[in-house]
C-alpha cells in the first residue's frame, strides 16, 4: 500500500517544493524591485550631489537674495514694508554701515557688510529686498552675472558693461546729503559690486578679474575727482581694503 502511493507523494512534495521555490524567487524579486527606491531615497545625494555642491560653493549672499531673483513679481510684505519705512529702522541701519564703532576689532562694520556678512536677519532681508531686488538696475546685473560666472569669458560682454556703466551713472545722480534712505541705497549697490568682484580670494574667477578691472577703471576717476558724493567715496576706500590687489599689476586697487 504505501509502495504504490508512494510516487503519489513524491509529486505533491515536489509540487510543493517548487511552490515554496516560486514564493522565494517572487519575493527576492520583489526585494530587489525595492532595493534602488529605498536606496535613492537613503542616500538622496547621489543624484543631487553635483548640483549641491554647485550650490554650496555660491556665497551666502547669493543664496539669500536667490528666491527673490528668481520671483521678480513676489511683492514685499506688509510687514516688510512697514519695516523698510521705519525711519528708526533706517537710520539703525545706516549708522551699522557708516558710524564707526569703536567696540568693533576695525573700528567699523563696513568691510563685514560689504563682503555680506549679516547684521540683522530681519532688517538686512528686508532691505536687501527693497535696495537690490527691488532696484531693476541691480537686479538685471546679478542675472547677468550669475548666467556668466561658470563660464571664462576673455572680456566682459556688451550687457555687463551696460549695466556697470549704468549703476555707476545712477550713483552719480544720488546726492544724499543728510538723507539716510539714499545712502543705503547707494551702500547696496557698492555691496553688489564687492559681491560681483569676488571677495574670496581663493574663490576669485576669470569673471570677477574682469568685473573689478572694470570697475577699478570707472571708479576711481569719479573718486579723485571727488564726483561721487563722500558716502561713495567712503564705502570705495573700504571696497578697496577687503578686495585682493589687481591680478595683472600686483598693485593695489586705489592708491591711498
Amino acid at each position: 500500500m504505501i509502495s504504490k502511493s508512494l510516487p503519489a507523494w513524491l509529486l505533491v512534495l515536489l509540487h510543493l517544493d517548487l511552490t515554496a521555490a516560486m514564493r522565494i524567487i517572487g519575493l527576492w524579486n520583489e526585494d530587489a524591485a525595492r532595493t534602488p527606491y529605498q536606496l535613492l531615497t537613503n542616500e538622496p545625494n547621489q543624484l543631487a550631489e553635483p548640483s549641491n555642491t554647485k550650490y554650496s560653493q555660491v556665497p551666502k549672499f547669493f543664496k539669500r537674495l536667490g528666491s527673490s531673483l528668481r520671483n521678480k513679481s513676489t511683492s514685499t510684505s506688509a510687514q516688510n514694508m512697514a519695516i523698510a519705512e521705519d525711519s528708526d529702522n533706517l537710520k539703525h541701519y545706516y549708522n551699522h554701515i557708516f558710524i564707526r564703532d569703536p567696540q568693533h576689532p576695525r573700528g567699523s562694520c563696513t568691510p563685514q557688510w560689504l563682503r555680506g556678512h549679516e547684521f540683522d536677519e530681519r532688517l538686512d532681508s528686508t532691505f536687501r529686498h527693497k535696495y537690490i531686488s527691488g532696484d531693476h538696475l541691480l537686479r538685471n546685473l546679478l542675472e547677468k552675472f550669475r548666467l556668466n560666472e561658470t563660464e571664462a569669458p576673455q572680456k566682459l560682454s556688451y550687457d555687463t558693461r551696460r549695466l556697470i556703466h549704468q549703476a555707476l551713472h545712477t550713483l552719480l545722480q544720488m546726492q544724499p546729503n543728510k538723507d539716510p534712505e539714499t545712502a543705503v541705497r547707494i551702500a547696496h549697490y557698492f555691496q553688489v559690486f564687492c559681491q560681483i568682484s569676488g571677495v574670496r580670494r581663493q574663490e576669485r574667477t576669470k569673471l570677477n578679474h574682469l568685473i573689478l578691472a572694470c570697475l577699478k577703471k570707472h571708479i576711481e576717476p569719479l573718486v579723485t575727482s571727488r564726483r561721487l558724493n563722500r558716502h561713495g567715496r567712503y564705502l570705495y576706500r573700504w571696497m578697496e581694503r577687503i578686495l585682493p590687489t589687481n591680478p595683472s599689476s600686483g598693485k593695489p586697487l586705489l592708491k591711498e
